[in-house]
């Protein structure tokens, strides 16, 4: 059986949010339709992904890992890590998800003009959501809103 949702940002008090309305059979579903359609189309998201500066958005994530890696790039400016460890940080992301993982580390090293598929930047969203770096979505039954 359908039901109706709010989706909005958890983070901001519930009169600031702009809300989404969707219908979905759960919760859970909700939130995967309402990131499909909405969230990975955000331009804050997608400047974040394509992002390629190694000290800034979503390429951070893989060139500044470890202390090590910070204090290097850092103090120096150089690159921490070599195309080897980058690939393989890239691949641990990804997990199953080989042509991402290869897709993103040639983007990385290159300055190709690319267009990553949806359902790789709905799997970078849902990462980044599931582990709290990124806007924290919360998906209210509307039936909780009208009692």
């Amino acid at each position: 059986m359908s039901n109706w949702y709010l989706i909005g940002d958890g983070t901001a008090t519930f009169a600031e949010r702009d809300f989404a309305v969707v219908q979905a059979d759960t919760s859970e579903l909700a939130l995967e339709q309402y990131i499909g359609q909405v969230s990975i189309h955000d331009q804050e998201f997608i400047e974040y992904v394509y992002d390629r500066n190694i000290g800034t958005g979503f390429a951070k994530s893989f060139y500044l890992m470890t202390p090590e890696d910070n204090e290097r790039f850092w103090t120096t400016g150089q690159v921490p890590i070599d195309e080897t460890e980058l690939s393989q940080r890239v691949a641990k992301f990804f997990g199953a998800y080989h042509e991402f993982a290869d897709l993103y580390t040639r983007y990385l090293l290159s300055e190709e003009v690319m267009r990553f598929p949806n359902d790789m930047l709905f799997y970078i969203y849902w990462q980044l959501h599931d582990s709290g770096n990124w806007t924290q979505l919360e998906v209210i039954p509307v039936q909780d809103v009208l009692l």
